[in-house]
């Protein structure tokens, strides 16, 4: 387990050094960051914990083509929930980690 936190670890902080050696804002690739440090702790706990990569543009993209077929109040309750922190899944009754939005409106996370 520790080998495999090392590993990660070695990862990650080329990933972090990349971000800020290109002069990128921090503060754009702040959801990148937090997970990281995420799966950082969840290796912590045990290596199966830290499953899928994260989250592409490809899937970013259509989940953003999916928020756009939504109605605007639908929208504008979603984008509310979102900027009132990070919203609970109904299903699994957890914080929404990648949340994912379905075609009626709903916020789940991406694996639920």
């Amino acid at each position: 387990e520790r080998k495999f936190y090392t590993s990660l670890q070695a990862k990650f902080t080329r990933a972090f050094n990349e971000l800020t050696n290109n002069g990128a804002s921090l503060g754009s690739n702040y959801v990148n960051i937090l997970w990281m440090l995420l799966r950082l702790r969840q290796a912590c706990n045990h290596p199966a914990l830290c499953g899928g990569p994260a989250p592409s543009a490809a899937v970013a993209a259509a989940d953003l083509a999916a928020a756009t077929q939504l109605k605007p109040e639908v929208r504008q309750s979603l984008l509310d929930r979102v900027q009132g922190g990070v919203p609970e899944c109904p299903l699994c009754m957890d914080l929404a980690e990648a949340p994912s939005v379905s075609a009626c409106g709903h916020l789940f996370c991406r694996q639920c």
